[in-house]
């Protein structure tokens, strides 16, 4: 196909677009000017699917009729309405069914999930994050560093882009957990690094973690519903992301998901021990009075 820097190539496209027809599924925001807004903020906040009303709707209506019972006998029973993402999530992700659970927000989940995996020695006790990582996993592994009497200053560790580039390296990836030796405990990295949209080589981050005697966790809240995945082949050590960006699921979603491979252990913590402990202490939390 020959490019032209014209419109009316640029419409014939459009019109030849055989994902077009998606476009109706969704609410745009109010027109501007008379236009229709062209919208490229999914990565903060996914546009409203036209079925979202209809669903928020049903649960309104199930509250109204069913009450207190709607936990159990509404059309779509609220005690195991999260079993209802678990095969797209699945799906999403290239997981198996029993390796993920909707639950929570995600940095929560990223402090439950560090809280089981991130077990750091006198000897082994440094994160390694990308520059420029999203605050609030910035401040996540920060807070975790601490928790355990360390100081981020010196085992926080960013993988950065050469200088006069913007993209970051495997290579140097590998370069820093040569030059840091045993000392690194923990790999927090995404998949797609939010910033500078660039989309990171999953598998190789999971590889090189092995290899170097490491844990690993993925940030996928920019990666999910934009990027093709394979967690169950990657098998990272654990993974999490968040539904309100390419998921479209709204600015009130709290649900974020984990997803922990079957095969690994934490610490000597199995699979099941360690999905099981994330919902016992979000449950507690929960719990807590408010103010406490």
């Amino acid at each position: 196909m020959r490019y032209e820097d014209t419109r009316a190539f640029a419409e014939t496209l459009d019109h030849n677009d055989p994902l077009a027809p998606f476009r109706e599924q969704f609410n745009f925001p109010r027109y501007k000017q008379g236009r229709s807004p062209v919208y490229f903020c999914g990565n903060s906040l996914g546009l409203q699917p036209r079925l979202a009303v209809e669903f928020v709707q049903n649960e309104i209506n199930n509250w109204r009729d069913y009450a207190v019972d709607g936990h159990f006998h509404s059309n779509r029973p609220w005690i195991n309405y999260h079993r209802l993402a678990t095969a797209g999530f699945a799906e999403l992700t290239g997981s198996k069914p029993s390796e993920v659970i909707a639950m929570n927000t995600l940095t929560v989940n990223l402090h439950l999930l560090m809280a089981s995996f991130y077990r750091p020695t006198a000897e082994r006790r440094k994160i390694v994050i990308e520059d420029g990582a999203f605050p609030s996993d910035q401040y996540a592994a920060a807070s975790q560093i601490r928790v355990h009497g360390y100081d981020p200053e010196s085992d926080l560790l960013e993988w950065r882009p050469r200088d006069g580039e913007v993209h970051l390296r495997i290579e140097d990836l590998e370069q820093l957990l040569q030059q840091e030796g045993d000392s690194v405990a923990l790999l927090l990295l995404p998949g797609v690094q939010y910033y500078t949209g660039q989309v990171l080589d999953m598998q190789t981050i999971c590889d090189l973690a092995r290899r170097y005697g490491c844990r690993v966790g993925l940030d996928l809240a920019h990666a999910i519903g934009n990027v093709e995945l394979s967690l169950h082949k990657w098998a990272p050590d654990f993974a999490s992301w968040c539904t309100y960006k390419y998921l479209n699921a709204g600015p009130v979603s709290t649900k974020s998901t984990i997803r922990v491979t079957t095969s690994c252990k934490a610490g000597g913590v199995t699979r099941r021990a360690v999905v099981s402990r994330c919902t016992r202490l979000s449950n507690r939390r929960l719990a807590r009075k408010p103010g406490k």
